[in-house]
């Protein structure tokens, strides 16, 4: 685990430095390794008013206005609920670090064995967890990938069309009798050189308009045929890769697909059931979930293997270049996270991969076809 600049918002760690776990680590057992783990009084604290201030976001308890946060978190959710979140959830946030700590190369979350310790206040923790270490594969040649892409085009009609929608935004409306904008009286503005000077900042004319609008879309084709060369050339990587996905991971992996469809499905409000029947039904959806998980976990090892072959190390700014990746304008709030949950390890792997895809990238052969 390489050490990085804590921010100012983790002075509990900052001030604690390096983690002072005592970590017994077994031999790998069918990709599996044991963690014997005893956490000091101090790393356990930290944990604990960690878990105290994410207990009290899930909870709708405002740090603000609670002097004394615990007890205000205790209030709310009650002792038992407080003292059962605790014993489960800090083993857990401590086997993060302690991956961190032996430097161990997995991308799934530790398992809790046995029966969850006591948590309590000012006492060191011990307990045992496992982790499945990601397996390690070699590809059958490191030349150069080959992608095939086709020309970027802005045609006319696609101007056409978002100038017909821009003018639609400025449409206007009488009221109906309830005050409300009445669809049958709707006027949309003809775009001349009054209006756009009149409507649109920084330009003057309709073929001052038309070029902007040109200028935009062929900067958002020139970034997803980006995005499109770095899948594509990863993809051709992954095709190399020597071996065979072990299928524990395989079922992990899909699950963690799963979870985050759900997460995103709450958020728009659609059930499951809904979205599995709009993809062809269950035995469809079963099928394109294994494929993306085969997928996803191939070019992840494969990109592995590469910087492998590369000898290359990730920095403390390849991490920084991922936060900002992962969560543009968040970054303090995305590195807050997997800082104070330990699971600096999970984007030390992101930043990796990040950084040897564009070396990947890099070093193709870019076909364009007519």
């Amino acid at each position: 685990m390489k050490d990085y600049d804590a921010p100012v918002y983790s002075q509990a760690y900052q001030k604690r430095g390096k983690n002072n776990m005592k970590v017994k680590t077994s031999k790998p057992t069918d990709g599996r390794v044991t963690l014997t783990i005893t956490a000091s009084s101090e790393d356990a604290a930290a944990g604990i008013a960690y878990l105290i201030a994410k207990c009290a976001s899930e909870n709708s308890v405002d740090p603000s206005e609670a002097p004394d946060l615990e007890f205000a978190v205790r209030a709310k959710v009650g002792g038992d609920y407080l003292q059962a979140y605790l014993d489960s959830q800090l083993p857990l946030h401590l086997a993060g670090r302690a991956i961190g700590q032996e430097n161990l190369e997995t991308m799934l979350n530790p398992e809790l064995i046995g029966e969850p310790p006591h948590v309590s206040k000012g006492e060191a923790v011990s307990f045992t967890a496992s982790v499945i270490l990601n397996p390690r594969f070699e590809l059958t040649s490191y030349d150069p990938v080959t992608v095939n892409i086709l020309p970027i085009t802005v045609s006319d009609v696609e101007i056409d069309e978002q100038m017909l929608m821009l003018a639609d935004s400025f449409a206007t409306y009488q009221e109906d009798a309830d005050g409300n904008p009445d669809p049958a009286t709707k006027v949309i503005p003809a775009i001349t050189d009054t209006w756009v000077s009149e409507n649109i900042p920084n330009t003057a004319t309709v073929p001052e308009l038309r070029e902007m609008l040109y200028q935009n879309a062929l900067k958002f084709k020139q970034m997803e045929q980006e995005e499109y060369i770095a899948y594509a050339a990863s993809s051709e990587l992954a095709k190399r890769l020597e071996g065979d996905i072990p299928a524990e991971i395989l079922e992990l992996t899909k699950n963690d697909l799963l979870s985050a469809l759900k997460r995103n499905l709450d958020v728009q409000e659609r059930s499951l059931e809904e979205f599995i029947n709009s993809q062809g039904g269950p035995e469809v959806f079963s099928t394109q979930t294994t494929n993306q998980a085969y997928e996803v976990l191939r070019q992840g090892f494969a990109l592995d293997a590469l910087a492998r072959h590369l000898d290359m190390q990730v920095t403390a700014e390849d991490v920084q270049d991922a936060f900002a990746r992962m969560a543009p304008g968040h970054e303090d709030l995305a590195y807050m996270d997997f800082f104070q949950t330990g699971r600096m390890y999970v984007m030390e792997e992101a930043a990796l991969r990040i950084k040897v895809n564009l070396w990947l990238v890099e070093h193709a052969i870019i076909n364009q076809l007519e």
